[in-house]
């Protein structure tokens, strides 16, 4: 069934917190056979600032890791070919990786993921998603999150 593309394309499921994103990622995963792949994210604070390399003291890489909410991705990301993803974010709008985009995975690299349209316009496109830094600004913290 996981593989059925019209059947994909037919279903999506909406959830309005992440922790329950966060357990139904875990039983879709748990579904599939194949081998999966983990990515990191690589949190640091921005260097742009004076006040930067006296926070890297302060702040130590196990806490930068435990940070989110807001535009930011959770620190770890398992995916496995074959699973349904959703783009989140604006990446390359005329080639029609934005926002709402649905793929399927069908090739895991270390630093690059591809994947293949499942609906739209762009539907049956193959896209490769890159590594992306983002950088986080927050009122609560004293530091860019990069």
């Amino acid at each position: 069934m996981y593989m059925n593309i019209p059947y994909l394309r037919q279903r999506a499921i909406i959830t309005p917190k992440n922790d329950a994103v966060d357990f139904l990622n875990e039983s879709v995963l748990a579904l599939l056979p194949e081998n999966e792949q983990e990515y990191l994210s690589a949190d640091s604070i921005d260097g742009s600032d004076n006040m930067s390399d006296d926070l890297r003291g302060v702040y130590p890489i196990e806490f930068l890791n435990t940070i989110s909410g807001g535009n930011l991705p959770c620190h770890k990301l398992i995916l496995k070919v074959g699973v349904p993803i959703m783009l989140l974010r604006n990446i390359d709008q005329p080639n029609g990786l934005c926002n709402g985009t649905r793929a399927i995975v069908t090739a895991l690299g270390t630093r690059i993921i591809q994947a293949r349209v499942i609906i739209g316009k762009y539907t049956d496109k193959e896209i490769c998603i890159p590594r992306i830094i983002f950088i986080h600004k927050s009122k609560t913290l004293p530091f860019v999150l990069r």
